[in-house]
């Protein structure tokens, strides 16, 4: 066969050129004497001593070169739990120079046993999908040219899709610089509307990055996304996807191509970083909406080339003479193998110019044992009700007369899944800052058993007692009584106490901006700013503040994560402060904090109404829009009355706090800062984060009651110890009639906010 790209040299002058397709050549040469060399990688090199003398001379290389052969091309077993099977292949040189080869493995796919089937719906209700908006600064990368070979790494059911796109296949690989998924669809698809989304977990960790429910995905996909692509474009006169981080990151566009009834793209492995291109895979696909999963269990892997622990050849590799052959023992499975469906490939690489890789396909099936179940849950907080992720599960189980623990981290919503043998076993669950769970949970033979887990924070936790005090004296009399602090938790409690009249009078203030209307977008957007709008805004004090919203750590879906709300009110102002974890882009915040001022989630606005939650039981009457704090350091105060915009607020960033003051007499003439309080932050590519997920923060106003005096304001309490405070009632100066205040009770406590205990004074 001819060879094309061979490269033919002169020496001594050096001149070459390479062969074309029917391995002909042309080399023009002065006349003289030369070594003529003909040489191409994975052929040994030729040369012959040539004399030109004026003319054309003809020179003709035949060049040695191994030439491999592998049989048979696939390999598939099914064994028990723990069993391995063994199979042999044979590899031959019928070349003519010594093969050198090597035996490589790799992991496609792992799919678990399913004991009971999962229910296909997207956890976060996203039954539309939603193309994230991309910045104009990012370009194309060249058209979709991979000429890399593409593996099947997902063969999907051809009947399980909910609406009219059906996946059959996903195939993938890599090549050079690049990473190309092909995603194949049934005839019956209306590949022209067909769109979705592509998960890539870069670091084949499932519990790290994005679980894929918290976009459009499966609980049951098993991966946890680092990227994720969107297929929304694919249909543009440029075909293309976009990539972005599980941050919400825009990391860039890559070219797609629609062949027929399959779509490709190509993605540069510098979008990943410092990646190989090893990934696991995950995706969803339809016309409107998600129609259909693949896999609906599991992942599909690219996986260059690795220890795979269920592949193992020997030897792995060698040096055939030519005509020589010799068998490869491969062992299919070992003791420490889960139950559940593996696909991969052997690769034989060798120095055949021909055929450089050979692919054996390789498919395990282990078999769970009859005796086998899955065990499922989730690990939530006792007090709060929110998931915990990353807790520890041990089951410490028995199979086959020796100790067998399985073991799983919980991913983001706190879920966890385990298969093992049937039995009560001791199980623990730990995670930082809880108490562990020591109990026995059971599996059932052939059945998938749910059991959910709730651990105790091992935090102070607040008692009082009572609820309310009433004191009856006579005009100008003086009287005690007194109410327990306690504290059932495991920390000490460190607690305060303020004061509070039931009506405060505050100074009228004008707002700058009345008349201007805040012009509502739709969904996630920036407020434009008319022409007009105030350049000086309204300048208020800071006052104290406590903690009013305590939100979970590692709950956002994106990169903002807010972790603690603080306000506090001074008969003038309320003042907020929104923490947010160490490595939040707090300068780029954005988002909207909902105003609940009548504390009636009846009335006034839904939370839902502005990207917030209904759980967020919250009916606001003014909001502030954050969308101008990283430009411009301001929030808007908008009424949901009438779209008025209030005021324009001053917004400092203070570490990783927002800080925002609101003057009282703008949110009414008879405000007294009692406010229940919600937000939803994000950047602007979208929302991350919502505080509280579930109900509100209550902003409760403080001030010195004057017929009140008590024993102690402030104090700490052991776990299982209690305090009595003493409240002294002074009736001197004040005329008949009833009084009333409250005591508002804050603490270390992180399940609850500042408590209030109402206090009535009778005066005879």
């Amino acid at each position: 066969l001819p060879v094309e790209g061979a490269t033919i040299s002169a020496d001594p002058t050096g001149r070459s050129t390479t062969t074309e397709t029917d391995g002909s050549y042309s080399l023009t040469l002065v006349p003289g004497a030369y070594s003529i060399t003909a040489s191409a990688v994975n052929y040994a090199s030729q040369s012959i001593d040539l004399v030109v003398a004026g003319g054309r001379v003809s020179a003709n290389f035949v060049l040695d070169a191994a030439s491999a052969s592998v049989d048979p091309d696939t390999l598939s077993a099914t064994v028990d739990y723990g069993g391995t099977e063994s199979a042999t292949v044979t590899l031959a040189n019928t070349g003519t120079a010594d093969l050198e080869w090597e035996l490589l493995e790799q992991q496609l796919s792992a799919t678990p046993p399913v004991f009971d089937a999962a229910e296909l719906l997207a956890m976060r209700g996203d039954t539309t999908y939603k193309a994230l908006p991309r910045p104009t600064t990012k370009s194309v990368v060249g058209e979709y040219a991979f000429d890399g070979p593409l593996v099947t790494i997902i063969d999907d059911p051809d009947d399980d899709t909910i609406g009219t796109a059906e996946i059959t296949e996903v195939r993938a690989g890599v090549s050079g610089d690049e990473v190309a998924v092909a995603i194949d669809f049934s005839d019956a698809t209306p590949i022209s509307q067909t769109i979705g989304v592509v998960y890539l977990d870069t670091d084949q960790d499932p519990e790290t990055g994005l679980p894929p429910e918290a976009l459009s995905g499966l609980p049951t996909q098993d991966i946890g996304l680092d990227y994720f692509v969107e297929m929304f474009a694919i249909h543009d006169a440029v075909p293309l996807v976009a990539v972005w981080a599980a941050d919400f990151e825009f990391v860039g566009e890559a070219p797609a191509e629609v062949d027929g009834q399959t779509i490709s793209f190509a993605i540069p492995l510098e979008f990943f970083g410092d990646e190989d291109g090893s990934m696991d895979i995950a995706l969803d696909a339809g016309v409107i909406g998600p129609e259909d999963w693949a896999p609906d269990a599991g992942h599909g892997s690219i996986d260059p080339f690795g220890d795979v622990p269920w592949i193992t050849s020997d030897p792995s590799s060698g040096t055939l003479a030519p005509g020589e052959s010799m068998d490869v023992d491969v062992t299919l499975g070992s003791s420490a193998t889960a139950s559940g469906t593996y696909e991969g490939l052997l690769a034989l690489l060798s120095n055949d110019p021909r055929a450089p890789r050979q692919d054996i396909a390789v498919s395990l099936e282990v078999v769970a044992p009859d005796a086998f179940g899955a065990l499922a849950g989730t690990v939530t907080d006792s007090v709060t009700g929110a998931p915990i992720a990353e807790a520890s599960v041990l089951l410490s189980t028995q199979w086959d007369g020796a100790p067998l623990d399985l073991t799983a981290l919980t991913d983001a919503f706190g879920g966890f899944h385990l298969v093992g043998p049937e039995g009560n076993w001791p199980a623990e669950i730990v995670s930082d800052g809880y108490l562990s769970f020591a109990g026995d949970l059971a599996i059932v033979a052939g059945i998938e058993t749910t059991h959910d887990v709730m651990l105790d924070p091992d935090v102070a936790l607040l008692t009082l007692s009572p609820d309310a005090l009433v004191v009856t004296v006579a005009a100008g009399g003086t009287a005690d009584t007194v109410f327990t602090i306690g504290n059932d938790g495991t920390q000490p409690l460190e607690w305060l106490i303020n004061e509070n009249l039931t009506s405060v009078e505050t100074a009228a203030t004008t707002s700058p901006l009345s008349g201007v209307n805040w012009e509502r977008q739709d969904g996630w957007a920036a407020w434009d700013r008319p022409e007009g709008f105030a350049a000086d805004p309204i300048a208020v004090g800071y006052t104290d503040t406590s903690v009013i919203i305590t939100d979970p750590v590692g709950d956002a879906i994106g990169a903002v994560d807010v972790t603690t709300v603080e306000a506090g009110v001074d008969g003038a102002t309320v003042s907020m402060r929104i923490d947010t974890t160490a490595g939040s882009p707090v300068g780029d915040a954005v988002g909207f904090v909902f105003l609940d001022t009548d504390q009636d989630p009846s009335t006034g606005m839904p939370a839902e109404d502005l990207e917030g939650l209904p759980e967020q039981d919250i009916g606001m009457e003014f909001f502030l829009d954050l969308f101008l704090v990283p430009d411009a350091g301001i929030a808007l105060l908008v009424s949901t009355e009438t779209f008025e915009v209030v005021a324009e607020l001053p917004v400092a960033i203070d570490g990783q706090a927002l800080a925002v003051d609101v003057p009282l007499d703008l949110l009414g003439d008879d405000e007294d800062g009692a406010i229940n309080i919600a937000m939803v932050i994000g950047d602007f590519g979208g929302p991350h984060d919502w505080a509280p997920d579930v109900g509100h923060g209550e902003l409760i106003p403080f001030e010195d009651i004057p017929w009140l005096t008590l024993s102690e304001s402030s104090g700490v309490v052991d776990p299982g110890n209690s305090v009595e405070v003493v409240v002294s009632v002074d009736a001197a100066g004040l005329e008949p009639g009833m009084y009333s205040g409250e005591l508002l009770v804050s603490s270390s406590d992180p399940t609850v906010g500042t408590i209030p205990i109402p206090v009535t004074l009778m005066v005879e």
